[in-house]
């Protein structure tokens, strides 16, 4: 069969998929899919392959009929690829893609259609740290091109491009990618210890400094180095919690694993899915203010979703939330434990078997962990590697209480990843 693909007829085997809102679905819908239905996320993977090799050899941002729009920023489509790959959906011409990968992430002005640049700002990027457009904005339109934003982005694309080419055999290009996922290090700055304000088209997409200084799920153990420590990190995000309404924000929910205290995860996890994925019976989104400690009916409450679900997107983080884990490390195959809200969830992975979380003594107020097994084992971290997922039908066993064990979660700490920038 043929698809067609820049309006040009290319053979393909399965299906090709287009109209990609990649900014949003990144994080959160894409790496869903690859765990529930690999199939169909192989399919998507090398619909982007194809879109490349018949467009301007890069990947679109966010593609409209084949085509590339121009809106919004980073390089998502190496972000789901590498998280696809790792989450078990490898039916796609991985080298291609990982050739894709390497030529927009090293190469300046790459396109992904005519007049529309995969990586704006990426010679600046290279060369500085920054990814500044100096210029004409190649393409950029919506609310994307936001230097210190698409710094961090670009920092998290080299990340996931360094593990996929890790797992490809490509060490040279991982090692390199690995220093360029440190260069969200030129975001800081050296006065306050944190992100660099708001400053217009050199501030943040849909996003603020403070919004977005968790956005380094890669190195969270280096960024509270620069934060002055990992209690100065924890302040930091008890003051400044993300905010869970859009799509900027799906990593931060996860990151007090790696500064100490899982167990603030865990609970403000449970008041952002109570906060944002449901309502009480006749109350309106704009009146529903609840925070932890305030009285709770649970009956009462139904589903809902925070503003545009943006292709799922939204619907999509509401199930990692729910189910208690969630991929923090693009293009690695472990999980970051969060908060199970249900006694016993099932997720079938397809021809990959399945996952089970069994999460006893589980409620909308208990949210905390306190023993957890994998696969019968007991296991001490807030993280799980994919090495420790190996059966064809694993299973996860919580034990939640309504008060936090402070004992657990950090035995040994998450991993994170470290090097010397590129630029320096």
């Amino acid at each position: 069969p043929l698809g067609l693909v820049n309006g040009t007829a290319v053979p393909c085997v399965g299906h090709r998929y287009h109209h990609f809102s990649s900014w949003d679905t990144k994080y959160a819908q894409q790496p869903l899919l690859a765990l529930l239905y690999p199939e169909v996320a192989s399919d998507v993977c090398q619909s982007f392959v194809d879109q490349a090799r018949t467009g301007g050899g890069g990947f679109a941002r966010w593609s409209i009929g084949y085509r590339e729009s121009g809106v919004m920023e980073g390089d998502p489509s190496s972000i789901m690829i590498a998280q696809s790959h790792a989450l078990g959906a490898t039916a796609f011409d991985a080298d291609a893609a990982l050739a894709v990968m390497a030529k927009v992430a090293t190469t300046p002005g790459v396109e992904s259609s005519p007049g529309f640049t995969t990586r704006p700002g990426l010679a600046n990027y290279l060369k500085g740290g920054l990814a500044k457009i100096d210029g004409k904005a190649d393409g950029v339109s919506g609310t994307g091109g936001r230097t210190y934003s698409q710094t961090l982005d670009y920092s998290i694309a080299d990340f996931a491009i360094g593990r996929f080419a890790a797992s490809r055999g490509n060490d040279e290009l991982a090692a390199r990618m690995l220093r360029q996922a440190q260069h969200w290090k030129a975001v800081v700055d050296p006065k306050t210890k944190m992100f660099f304000a708001q400053e217009g088209s050199g501030g943040y997409a849909e996003s603020s400094g403070r919004a977005a200084q968790f956005m380094v799920p890669h190195n969270y153990a280096g960024l509270a180095r620069l934060m002055g420590g990992r209690e100065k990190a924890m302040e930091h995000f008890r003051t400044w919690p993300p905010h869970l309404g859009n799509e900027d924000n799906h990593y931060a929910p996860w990151a007090p694993n790696w500064l100490g205290g899982p167990w603030e995860a865990q609970k403000y996890q449970r008041e952002q899915f109570v906060r944002w994925f449901s309502l009480p019976k006749g109350v309106s989104r704009y009146d529903w203010k609840w925070t932890w400690g305030d009285p709770l009916d649970a009956e009462s409450l139904y589903a809902h979703l925070p503003g545009s679900n943006d292709l799922g997107a939204m619907t999509a983080m509401g199930v990692w939330l729910a189910v208690g884990v969630f991929p923090e490390l693009p293009g690695e195959t472990g999980f970051a434990v969060g908060s199970p809200l249900l006694p016993k969830v099932v997720l079938d992975r397809g021809p990959n078997g399945t996952l089970t979380i069994l999460a006893k003594d589980a409620g909308p107020l208990r949210p905390y962990v306190k023993s957890l097994t994998v696969n019968g084992t007991p296991h001490g971290s807030s993280w799980i590697p994919g090495a420790l997922l190996n059966r064809k039908d694993n299973v996860l066993t919580f034990e939640m209480a309504a008060e936090p064990n402070r004992e657990w979660g950090s035995d040994p700490p998450p991993p994170s990843f470290d090097a010397r920038p590129l630029y320096l």
